[in-house]
């Protein structure tokens, strides 16, 4: 889905990898802010969470394992947080179910497999 004006993205994955390369610059490319999260952040789940809702990210690309780990705090982020953006391990099935319990208006996006089809 395209990016809007009004919009920030979060990457919470090496910025080496594929996938974040690709979406700092599609966002860069449309003027968008991104934050990038460093590892200290990203290890304590509830300061990442605060840091998702203080940065009012739309958009936030990370790997399945993390977005596990997010989905089981009480309150998972959400606010103004509605594209969630896997990549860099499988997107176990469970996990999708899980995400639509717990974030009914939000989208789940799969891109594991970038590289990996080659």
């Amino acid at each position: 889905n395209p990016l809007h004006a009004g919009e920030a993205l979060c990457g919470k994955t090496s910025i080496n990898f594929v996938d974040s390369i690709w979406a700092l610059f599609s966002a860069w490319n449309v003027g968008l802010s991104c934050s990038l999260v460093s590892q200290e952040q990203g290890r304590d789940l509830n300061r990442l969470a605060e840091l998702l809702a203080a940065e009012k990210i739309t958009r936030v690309l990370l790997v399945p394992s993390l977005l596990r780990a997010l989905l089981e705090l009480p309150e998972p982020p959400a606010g103004r947080l509605k594209w969630w953006i896997c990549s860099g391990e499988a997107l176990p099935g469970d996990l999708a179910v899980r995400f639509r319990e717990r974030l009914p208006d939000s989208v789940l996006v799969n891109l594991y497999g970038t590289t990996e089809v080659w």
